[in-house]
């Protein structure tokens, strides 16, 4: 909220709770302020996804990947699910465009996928539907805007 105590219009406020053992992000309370700002978001959701037809090859992770996508605890666990940033930082991905290997991954490992297995349809031509449906699903489902 701004420092003003009041919301805007553009804001969309969340209220999640975070299993700290699985990228398990369940929406307890969502709240979209202002009429059409979820059909809005769901344009930039698609706008992000529809990028994966205009890439020969999609991206893989890499170490200038999103630092909470990409980086992992001494467990093994990432940093989107130890860290408070969670799904705002989603949110920042969607409304910049911000298409990266590893927010690919993880969209794969959310819908049960091995990492391996994340990385064959990342690899293969012929999956770029099921990443765009697999991506579009953890976006939609994680901002609570399924």
């Amino acid at each position: 909220m701004p420092k003003s105590g009041k919301r805007t219009d553009s804001e969309l406020c969340f209220k999640v709770q975070v299993d700290a053992n699985t990228l398990d992000f369940r929406v307890l309370d969502v709240k979209v302020l202002g009429a059409g700002r979820k059909k809005e978001f769901l344009k930039k959701i698609d706008a992000l996804v529809s990028r994966i037809d205009k890439l020969e090859n999609l991206p893989e992770p890499c170490a200038g990947d999103c630092w909470d996508c990409y980086a992992r605890t001494e467990d093994g666990r990432k940093m989107m699910e130890v860290d408070s940033s969670g799904v705002e930082h989603l949110i920042d991905h969607v409304k910049e465009g911000y298409l990266h290997g590893s927010l690919l991954v993880n969209a794969f490992t959310w819908a049960g996928y091995t990492e391996k297995q994340a990385a064959h349809h990342i690899r293969t031509p012929s999956m770029k539907g099921k990443v765009k449906s697999v991506l579009r699903n953890f976006l939609t489902a994680n901002l609570g805007i399924a």
